[in-house]
Formats: structure tokens, sequence, C-alpha cells
């Protein structure tokens, strides 16, 4: 039998997709789902294909052929979208993608435990642009605070998704590391002592102590303040990083003491301080560590690795839709939140006002005092007056007040669906990252170009033939230039050795690309 078909995804990234758990997690997770005809399986493959089709939300189906992407999935057609939406809707309401992500998090820990010992910690916010009246955040990319849901995220040390979760609104990242050293702990055992890296929204010296307590190490950015070491402290250190290239720092290296509030009494911490310095811009950055049988060189590599999560959101936000609106579900905010009071704004702008009438009414008398005498005198009274009286009302109002009071009508978005899809397009990135981990030594520009290169590889035409009742050849087109050609028959190769099954089948998978 042999089908000629435009879609070749499906099938030859199982070997990576298998390895990270999506398919079994769900299996285990929802198995007691009711009986239907598109099986979990064929949910969670429908997923995974229209993303890596470059489709970033459910409605993507709509754009693709449905005959084509059934093929794959071993059908006669893939499922709607509303059949998509219905049945994860379904899966949502049964609220466990909190058991999908553990399940991930603890065969990805399994399966990449060298780089498991160092954790990167951060926030992503989704802006919204719906009507609904959401918590606002802060949107960096655009520097301005919007109606927006906040996710706080765990990647390995190559910038993985290990897990997520939906964070509280007005939640710090300090009480959010909190959350993590506990996720952490569950996932890596009590004896473990593992590194948690993040940036300068997590600085306080005593939620360091707490971390320490709690046999962590950290990594983070000393805050502001800072005092510049002199020039002659900085050494030349040199390292060779884990992609091969090779690494010039200018770092200083000293132990340094923090001091904190517990109460009213003030106690220390101390850590390791080491500062790079930047020749060209002399800007030094100062850096906060309790690993000490690290070298100078490696803690500024880890830091400063920290961009590798950035990347990570930057490229499921471009490619995988990490942003996208999966459901338009809402659920009622809870209205008994503190929250800041909009009216102590609007006292705090009357207390202005007053000032500068007083100050207005100042500068006046200096002008008169001949022409108006004892009037101007009076018009100062009554903008004292005044300006006693407004900062009396100010006083008078609360700084913060539920929720409900001032906005009844808040919503949240429900986060369930949102976790499933996210569960889904974080096991999608893990499995496309081994993918090019594999291609580095048959690609030279892969660091550059092998993301690019593989999802060429994956969108382009294939044959699909069943060959001997137990084989299943997957025969790419050739790509745009023999050298890419070249590297993706080199990576069929390695893949083929796995001698993977596609799943629900007897088939093993065996890769080629036409003329290589």
């Amino acid at each position: 039998m042999r089908v000629r078909r435009f879609l070749s995804p499906a099938r030859w990234p199982f070997e990576a997709l298998l390895a990270t758990g999506v398919l079994d997690a769900f299996d285990s997770v929802f198995s007691s789902g009711r009986a239907a005809f598109y099986s979990l399986r064929s949910l969670v493959l429908g997923v995974v294909f229209y993303l890596l089709l470059g489709e970033a939300r459910a409605e993507g189906l709509t754009r693709l052929d449905p005959v084509d992407l059934g093929r794959l999935l071993g059908l006669d057609r893939a499922p709607e979208v509303k059949t998509m939406r219905r049945r994860m809707e379904e899966l949502a309401r049964l609220s466990r993608s909190d058991q999908v992500l553990v399940h991930l998090a603890e065969v990805h820990l399994a399966s990449a435990q060298e780089a498991c010992g160092l954790f990167y910690v951060d926030g992503h916010v989704r802006a919204y642009h719906g009507t609904a009246r959401l918590p606002k955040a802060h949107l960096a990319r655009v520097r301005l605070a919007a109606p927006a849901e906040v996710d706080t995220w765990i990647c390995d040390a190559n910038g993985e998704g290990v897990l997520c979760w939906n964070t509280e609104p007005g939640a710090s990242l300090t009480g959010e590391l909190e959350i993590a050293a506990r996720q952490i702990r569950r996932l890596v055992g009590e004896d473990a002592w593992p590194t948690i890296c993040f940036d300068r929204g997590g600085y306080s010296p005593k939620l360091f102590a707490e971390l320490e307590s709690a046999r962590f190490h950290l990594l983070s950015y000393r805050k502001a303040p800072l005092d510049d070491e002199p020039r002659d402290a900085f050494s030349v250190y040199k390292l060779t990083d884990d992609l091969g290239r090779d690494q010039t720092y200018l770092l200083s290296d000293r132990m340094v003491r923090l001091s904190y509030k517990v109460g009213k009494a003030t106690k220390i911490f101390s850590c390791r301080q080491v500062t790079r310095l930047d020749e060209r811009t002399c800007h030094q950055t100062q850096i906060l560590t309790t690993r000490t049988d690290l070298a100078a060189e490696n803690v500024a590599y880890a830091m400063f690795s920290r961009w590798r999560q950035e990347n990570f959101f930057r490229y499921l936000r471009h490619n995988l839709g990490l942003d996208a609106l999966d459901t338009y579900a809402k659920h009622e905010d809870d209205l008994a939140r503190s929250v800041p009071n909009p009216a102590k704004k609007k006292a705090a702008s009357a207390v202005r006002s007053a000032k500068a009438a007083v100050t207005a009414a100042e500068a006046e008398l200096a002008r008169t005092t001949l022409e108006k005498g004892s009037a101007g005198l009076d018009g100062i009274d009554a903008a004292r007056e005044a300006l006693l009286d407004a900062k009396a009302a100010q006083r008078a109002v609360p700084a913060r007040v539920a929720l409900g009071e001032v906005y009844p009508d808040a919503m949240r978005l429900s986060p369930e669906r949102k976790r499933l899809h996210d569960a889904i397009r974080m096991a999608t990135y893990n499995a496309t990252t081994a993918l090019c981990r594999v291609l580095a030594p048959h690609y030279p520009r892969a660091e550059d170009e092998g993301r690019t290169l593989l999802l060429e590889a994956l969108r382009s035409p294939a044959d699909l033939e069943v060959v001997n009742g137990d084989e299943l050849h997957v025969r790419i087109n050739a790509l745009s230039a023999p050298r890419r050609s070249r590297a993706i028959a080199a990576l069929c190769a390695e893949l083929n050795e796995t001698e993977t099954i596609y799943p629900g089948t007897n088939l093993r998978l065996v890769f080629s690309v036409k003329g290589f």
C-alpha cells in the first residue's frame, strides 16, 4: 500500500515525542474517560500536528486538509474544530491538568538528569484583549500594565520546559519561588541540593536564607543600589561551554554579607558574589550564589544562560501559540481578594491639586502684597484650609479594599484547558529540541538554523508505505538544498536505530530522504 500526502510531521519525530511521556501522561491521568471515536492519542497528536504545521490554535484545523491529517492519525479524517474543542473541554472539566504536568516533569527529570541540577524560574505574562475585566499585570514587552494572566514556569539547565502553573493576581516572584521550591523538592527528592536561578524580581536576602535552609542553592542578580568593584579586583576567566563555544569573562569573586529584617531583629546572610565587568561599557553585573564548588566562570555562564528560558518563551509565543486563547471560558474572580483602592488615587490627586493651589496663592501674594494687602492672606488661608481638608479625606480612604467593592464584575480566565494545551506545547518543544541536538553534529549551522531546518523537514511532502506488514516507511522529499537534505538523512538514520513503534500499531517506523 502506498499513499502520498503533503503532510509529514506526524510520524518522524515520534521517538522524541514519546520520550517526553506526553501520550503516557494523558493515558494514565484520563484513563477513566468515556469511549469515543477519537481516542486520547488522536486528540493529543492532533494538537501536536497542527502546532508543528504552524497553527497555534484548534481553529487552525480549518486550514488543514482533514483527510491528510487523518491519515497521519491512522484514521479516515482528523477531528473537526468543534470536536477538538469539545473533547478538550471535557478533559478540562476533570481538573487534572496538574497531574499531567507533574507526570511530564517526572519523565523529563528521569531522562535528562544531567540538566536537572539547575532550574530556571520565571513568570510569563499573557496579555488579554477581550472585554472581560481581568487583573492587570506588567507587560515587559510593551512596558505597560494591561489585563493579563501570569504563568510561572520552571525550565531545566538547557532551557527546556519542566513545569508550569497559573499565578495568583498580584503575586510576586519571591512568593512564586517558594512554590517552585516545593515543586522542585517533590521532583528531585529530599537528598538533592538543586540550584534555583532567577532574576532580580526574586531578590530577597530573607528568601535566600530560607532557600539555603531548605537545601537549595541559589543563583541570581544582586539588586541596586550597588557599589562597583575596583578595577584591579578583576581577572580574566575562560571556559568552553556546553555548546563548544569559547567564553571569556572579566570577573571579580568575593564573599558578601546581606542584611535583612525578621521582626525587629536584623540578620545577616552570607553568600558569594561574582561580578562581571564589561570592558566596552565599564558596566558591572553582580551575581549572587551559594555555590562555592563552581569556578567563577561557570557561575557567570550559568547565570547568563538564564536567557535560555527567555528564548523558550519567545519560541513558544512565535511558533507554538503560548499566548493563544485556547478557551473563552471564564470564572468569577475571588471578590474577597484585597486590592488597591482606586479611590486612594483620586484622594491623592486632590491633595496634589490643593498643594498646587497653596503654591499659586503664595506666589500671587508675593507679587501683589502692596496692592491687595490682607486680601491675599485670606486667599492663602482658604487654600491651606482646603489642603488640610484634602489630606484628612485622603487619610480616611482605606488603602486596600475587597475586589468586589470596586469591581463586582471581575473575572479570571479558566486555566484548565489552557494548562492541557500548554503541557502539549511544552512536550512538543522539548521533543523538537531533542531532535535539534541529534541533528547538530550533522549540520554545521545547527546552532543558528537547526530549528528552521527541522521545521522545513517536518512540513515537507512525504510518501507513506507499509512494507512487509510490520514496517511503516516514511520517505521525505528532498529539501531546499543538498546539504540540508543530507543533514536530515543523517538524522533519519539515527532515528531508525531506535526502532520506534507507531502508537496503536505494530508498525516500526523507518525514515529516509529521497535520493539520500
